[in-house]
């Protein structure tokens, strides 16, 4: 089974840059498995967002929702969207890191 889209294209983009600059191996290694490991969490988090909405029916997104750190979400629908929101944030991390990774 291949990696998910995302995450092999940050790391085809990050492992020619070992060459490329003369990186020291171990240090360099680590990273990437870093960056390896935190893409696999992250793919799975969004395939665990994913069957999650995909259970949902029409109905289930007007229903109230409460937690205790989100008392602006009502329903599960801006749950969701609040949610969206931080996912995309984290998105803009894992390329800001992707970037500054390819500086060093």
């Amino acid at each position: 089974m291949g990696r998910p889209a995302f995450e092999s294209t940050i790391l085809a983009q990050a492992l020619p840059l070992r060459k490329l600059r003369g990186t020291p191996g171990l240090a360099f290694d680590g990273q990437l498995e870093l960056l390896h490991r935190s893409l696999r969490a992250f793919d799975r988090t969004i395939a665990m967002v994913v069957a999650t909405i995909q259970k949902q029916h029409a109905q289930d997104w007007g229903k109230p929702y409460t937690a205790e750190r989100e008392p602006e979400a009502a329903d599960r629908f801006q749950i969701f969207v609040r949610c969206a929101g931080h996912a995309y944030h984290h998105v803009g991390q894992i390329v800001y890191l992707t970037r500054e990774l390819a500086r060093t």
